[in-house]
């Protein structure tokens, strides 16, 4: 992961009452925005016939701290429950190794069961440090970080930008998002091995993108910049790599 490089959007979390929505559909975006904007082929010099080798890499890590969230109701729960249950991935020490137990939950420390009964009660910093320590395609921070996508040429670095925005900008846009998307949900590794060469993921790959550049004048970009991106990103998904 260290040897890759991503572009990082962060976005609002929304009023509380569409957060639901919203999570869900950020993570809907995941595999036909991941596919769409793949950049990533080549690994040290060589093509690793992968469509995106960076976040197949992220998923060849550690499982529980890479998987995708889902729909759910209660967004915030499902995270706090997650960070809880998640292994200690290491345990910051003024002397000595970092290692953590195996299997030690955030959860079983707070408790002191297990092991944890060794150890100092957490603190803030220690879970500050935890949340660190998860690499999921879609982080909260209060807002949502999101982090499935190939960094860009530097003339194109606006473009999955623009259009994430321009997808969430509003509950209807964010219902169409959900509808369409629905196809690949959970289909990270498809998107991240085949990319847009796999014919479903294109097909809606290409649709996301009709979406996304219909709603990109609520962005409030220039017109000729939302023309300059709209043009692009067609390009990408009905063109190949233009």
């Amino acid at each position: 992961m260290c040897s890759t490089a991503g572009l990082q959007v962060c976005v609002d979390s929304g009023e509380r009452e569409g957060l639901a929505q919203r999570w869900a559909a950020v993570h809907a975006l995941g595999p036909p925005l991941l596919a769409t904007f793949a950049n990533s082929r080549r690994h040290a010099g060589r093509d690793t016939g992968l469509a995106s080798a960076r976040w197949r890499a992220v998923l060849d890590t550690e499982h529980a701290r890479t998987f995708a969230g889902t729909a759910c109701a209660d967004p915030p729960a499902e995270w706090a429950s997650r960070i809880m249950d998640t292994p200690l991935m290491l345990l910051r020490r003024e002397d000595g190794p970092w290692d953590a137990p195996a299997g030690l939950t955030f959860a079983d420390w707070v408790a002191r069961r297990g092991e944890a009964g060794l150890l100092g009660p957490p603190t803030e910093a220690d879970l500050a440090y935890h949340l660190t320590t998860m690499f999921t395609p879609v982080r909260p921070h209060g807002y949502l970080e999101v982090r499935y996508l190939d960094a860009q040429p530097v003339s194109r670095w606006l473009h999955p930008v623009a259009l994430l925005n321009a997808l969430l900008a509003s509950p209807s846009t964010v219902d169409e998002v959900l509808a369409v998307c629905e196809p690949l949900l959970g289909a990270w590794e498809r998107a991240a091995d085949a990319g847009l060469e796999d014919q479903d993921i294109a097909a809606v790959a290409g649709k996301v993108a009709d979406l996304g550049c219909a709603a990109l004048p609520a962005t409030g970009l220039p017109g000729n910049k939302i023309d300059e991106i709209s043009e692009g990103v067609q390009r990408l998904v009905h063109a190949g790599r233009g």
